[in-house]
């Protein structure tokens, strides 16, 4: 029996070894394929070949002591419309010492920096405890041993751009619990109005209150509802215990009145802030921010790892809560049995919270956004949080759990919110993901998820609504020297990448090869812009050559040569055809494949014994690939003169014909090894078949 199997369906992408033979969801395995190696699968469910990156040596502005130990590099775009990076940096010299760095891009040419600022040396810090956020040109830095930094963007003066504690007009406070309020009793003075000062006198029966108290606050509250103040101040000075006494100063908030107040302790409520130094010389402040409905968030502080704070409304320095009217601050603290602590915080639709064991949902109070009143967390998922950042991609928000084996999907559609793994088909490509981001490719409407796992190894996501794919594949970005890739960021629709060449941080960009450089052959040498230690002597590259036909340039490719070192110099060079004359582009070539699944019957899901008598590759605008290790008919090799016109690319069907015995694991791997295009369409087999399970 003969019959045709066909796959134009590619919308699962690389799947996990292990589902090779997993054919029971016949439909599903023939949208999947064994390999997708520097291709993503576009919005169409389609195969496409990955953009190239350029080696930038575009931070000589940053010294370096002696060596580069860790770095993180935060993006954004102020509201002057420019793009900026905030890196961080610890370096051998001082490995406790964050050095902080802003930088400046053209909007126009985001690869190349207008201005680079040091803004200040953070000590006793570690860029792997920083937690960063941005709005408009108001940057926050976070760290559970280091006060909040600000960074404010001087958009007009970028010289002035500056970083500084923030400087909390009130900080968030809570009461702790750990007072036995029938010790104590509160006499204020009665008849003071906001601003004034008044003297709390507290017979000591119980702790006494430390400078720790400072910044917290008094709560006067009829009976034990502390939702109804009857007034309220900030503590700015704690007395020494004196005849058991001790006096505390109030600037007061809400005015106390002339109301008969119970002096009875259980009346009142003492908060302690929940971050700030300490008398015993620790500093305890938040581990993780965000900026979510006008307000700045902070949660988890080494002493309240489930503690979230949001300030007020459009002030993201007051944390007062006052009576918890709408625009007022809110400070709440998760109950988790489960211990643990909030590990980020992320503002989507709505406000998620992250925990050792769970992720939780704040309903964004669609008719006044989150408040006080309203500030209730509800389970979504059971999943654990790894410490890499959610990250939002096509209104939805992505999440790695903490074994670093799997993604998340959190869905906010209609008021309602569900969270799933998906990449349970391809788990083989997370590998503990670090960083993540977003970009469309070349401009166009295919957007992709990027996922940089500890290893430097790239896995890429993609999804298109209309189709419901999930696809994941892999980027292989060809390192430089013996460096891995080390973070990654996004700026302007730009993927950079990021590796530590000798105490240089450098970043990627689009190109014809990967870190590619243009040239000009003098006398059959052609300078590679790079030095020893980042590429070594013997090592190939791919040469291109400009063409220009009735304006329409292109390049063709002519080959790959080895690496020169000339000694005299220190500079690399390759050698090539002297006559070769225009614009010459070096760089190292990349291999793009897809690889089917073995084949099975489509009708019964069995696993049969076969003959492939023919197969097709459809392609579209493309050239110069092979299919199985054969050559395609196409022109293939390097048979082109760097003179002659680009060659055109084709659209067609390509045929071929099989004289082999039944083969049961039968696999069609297009490759394409050369720096032109590579679109496939469909691929289909003519098979005989006989069931043997």
């Amino acid at each position: 029996m003969s019959s045709i199997i066909q796959q134009d369906n590619f919308g699962i992408g690389e799947v996990d070894p292990q589902l090779f033979n997993y054919t029971s969801q016949s439909q599903q395995y023939l949208q999947a394929l064994s390999k997708c190696d520097n291709m993503y699968i576009s919005s169409q469910q389609l195969p496409q070949k990955r953009e190239s990156f350029n080696y930038i040596k575009q931070y000589e502005n940053i010294t370096i002591d002696s060596e580069i130990l860790s770095f993180n590099h935060f993006s954004f775009r102020s509201k002057d419309s420019f793009w900026y990076q905030v890196i961080l940096i610890n370096q051998q010299s001082a490995p406790t010492s964050t050095d902080v760095y802003i930088i400046k891009f053209s909007n126009d040419d985001v690869q190349i920096p207008i201005e680079t600022k040091k803004l200040s040396t953070l000590l006793n810090t570690q860029v792997s405890n920083f937690d960063i956020t941005a709005t408009d040109n108001y940057v926050v830095l976070s760290n559970p041993r280091y006060h909040p930094q600000k960074i404010e963007v001087d958009s007009v003066t970028f010289a002035n751009s500056s970083i500084e504690d923030i400087n909390f007009a009130v900080v968030p406070s809570i009461d702790f619990g750990d007072i036995d309020y029938s010790k104590y009793n509160f006499k204020p003075t009665k008849n003071k109005v906001f601003g004034d000062t008044i003297e709390v006198t507290i017979p000591t029966g119980g702790d006494v209150f430390t400078d720790d108290w400072l910044g917290g606050m008094i709560f006067g509250r009829t009976g034990a509802s502390v939702e109804q103040p009857i007034g309220f101040g900030i503590i700015k000075s704690v007395g020494t215990l004196t005849l058991g006494k001790q006096t505390i100063l109030l600037t007061v908030l809400q005015a106390f009145g002339d109301k008969d107040f119970s002096e009875e302790g259980q009346t009142w409520s003492v908060r302690k802030p929940i971050w700030g130094d300490r008398l015993n010389g620790n500093k305890v402040y938040p581990s993780y921010t965000d900026f979510f409905q006008g307000r700045l968030w902070f949660a988890n502080t080494p002493d309240l790892p489930m503690v979230v704070a949001g300030s007020k409304v459009n002030n993201p320095n007051d944390f007062n809560v006052n009576s918890g009217e709408d625009p007022d601050a809110i400070v709440y603290i998760l109950q988790n049995s489960e211990g643990g602590g909030v590990k980020h915080i992320f503002g989507g639709v709505n406000l998620h919270l992250f925990t050792e064991s769970q992720q939780l949902t704040v309903m964004s109070g669609y008719d006044v956004g989150i408040t006080p009143g309203n500030f209730n967390p509800q389970l979504t998922s059971s999943y654990s949080s790894s410490l890499m950042k959610p990250i939002k991609y096509k209104n939805n928000i992505f999440f790695i759990t903490s074994d670093g084996k799997a993604l998340v999907e959190i869905i906010e559609q209609d008021k309602s919110v569900s969270a799933g793994i998906i990449s349970s088909n391809s788990q083989h490509l997370i590998k503990n993901p670090i960083k993540a981001g977003v970009y469309n490719i070349d401009n166009n409407q295919d957007q992709i998820l990027t996922l940089l796992n500890d290893d430097g190894s790239i896995c890429i996501y993609s999804t298109a609504e209309q189709f419901q794919n999930k696809a994941f594949s892999q980027f292989n970005i060809s390192t430089i020297g013996d460096e891995t890739i080390k973070d990654l960021s996004v700026l302007n629709n730009r993927l950079y990448l990021f590796s530590n060449i000798n105490n240089m941080l450098a970043p990627t960009s689009i190109s014809d090869f990967d870190y590619a450089n243009d040239g000009v052959n003098i006398s059959g040498k052609v300078n590679l812009d790079y030095e020893l230690g980042i590429i070594t002597v013997g090592e190939m590259f791919g040469v291109t050559v400009e063409t220009n036909v009735l304006g329409n340039i292109n390049y063709n490719y002519i080959g790959e040569y080895p690496a020169i070192l000339n000694a005299q110099t220190g500079d690399f060079y390759i050698e090539i055809d002297p006559a070769i004359t225009g614009n010459i582009r070096v760089g190292k070539s990349f291999i793009a494949t897809v690889k089917t699944m073995p084949l099975f019957s489509s009708q019964s899901g069995s696993f049969k014994a076969r003959k492939v008598s023919q197969a097709w590759v459809q392609y579209f605008q493309s050239f110069n690939f092979k299919v199985n290790n054969k050559k395609t008919g196409l022109i293939y090799s390097n048979q082109l003169s760097p003179q002659s016109q680009y060659p055109q690319l084709s659209t067609d069907t390509y045929r071929f014909s099989f004289a082999q015995g039944s083969k049961q694991d039968f696999t069609i791997e297009v490759i394409q090894d050369t720096p032109y295009p590579i679109n496939i369409q469909k691929i289909a087999w003519l098979i005989q078949e006989n069931i043997i399970i």
